[in-house]
């Protein structure tokens, strides 16, 4: 009988500017999961604010787990050793969920299908660009039609780096989302076919013109900017010091822009005095892209 399952799981930056709501990427900085079965319920945690309840996204993703396999619950102690920012636009929420019903399958011994993982994990969480991204790793097109996802790991783009300026501010998903309007002109549509079509031709063919390219947006990013005032001008900061592209980590109010390997140290620094300008406290780091959910299993 399996008796724990740890689960690791990186951080993810969905959207990437053009691909809104269907497009990410993992970068190496992981959140580390232990599910054990215990003779009573319990949560730890080194993250401030995780809830302590069975409203915890990581026993949420147990349960819908246990539900799917037909199983009955049992009492688990979950530890969370945590290193992604809650609330800034890396896909902290996405780690919890398909770190829980990833543990449903191996305690019970059973293959881990992550498409069937991600379907059970969509039940909680609707931004399937994060989930899919951290869950298969690297550079991920993914998307719902019908009953049916479709996902699409894209190769991997060797010899960039995502530089990331974390804000000290959080911002809720929902406040960011409720900002973007239902309806959008005709022409902002064709224009984000276009430079969508420009990001993944940029991954694929290695081209940094199109990466760039693939970063402008007129779905989300323009009218979330109406919350977070630094958007655009860290973004001309970035583009005018050598990123090879700018834009909002998700839904925010984290920052992402794509570098060569040899200028992100550069960038980094750049970024950092042009968000203390700005009057904008956080700190600004260097991130790998790729990285997957691994697992193991104790018996």
């Amino acid at each position: 009988m399996v008796k724990k399952v740890e689960v690791r799981v990186p951080a993810s930056i969905g959207n990437i500017g053009s691909g809104f709501d269907c497009f990410g990427v993992s970068i190496r900085l992981y959140n580390r999961y232990t599910i054990e079965r215990y003779e009573k319920f319990e949560i730890l945690s080194s993250i401030k604010g995780i809830p302590k309840g069975k409203d915890n996204l990581v026993y949420k993703g147990f349960k819908k787990g246990l539900e799917y396999l037909g199983k009955e619950e049992f009492p688990v102690r979950i530890k969370i050793d945590g290193k992604i920012p809650k609330e800034r636009g890396l896909g902290s929420s996405g780690t919890a969920i398909l770190a829980g019903v990833i543990s449903s399958f191996c305690f019970f011994s059973l293959p881990v299908k992550k498409k069937e993982v991600l379907k059970i994990a969509l039940k909680l969480e609707k931004h399937i660009d994060n989930l899919a991204s951290s869950l298969f790793g690297g550079f991920v097109l993914s998307g719902v039609i019908g009953d049916d996802i479709y996902v699409l790991k894209l190769p991997f783009f060797k010899g960039i780096r995502i530089v990331v300026f974390i804000p000290e501010m959080v911002c809720p998903t929902d406040k960011a989302r409720k900002i973007i309007p239902k309806k959008i002109p005709l022409k902002d549509a064709v224009f984000n076919l276009f430079t969508f079509g420009c990001l993944c031709s940029g991954i694929f063919l290695k081209n940094e013109e199109f990466l760039k390219i693939g970063t402008l947006d007129k779905i989300h990013q323009k009218y979330r900017a109406s919350i977070f005032k630094y958007l655009d001008p860290l973004i001309e900061i970035g583009i005018k010091n050598g990123a090879k592209g700018g834009f909002l980590s998700g839904a925010g109010p984290s920052v992402g822009f794509f570098v060569k390997k040899e200028e992100a140290e550069r960038l980094k620094e750049i970024i950092q005095i042009g968000a203390e300008k700005l009057n904008i406290k956080g700190k600004t780091e260097i991130f790998v892209p790729g990285g997957k959910a691994v697992w193991k299993i104790w018996g």
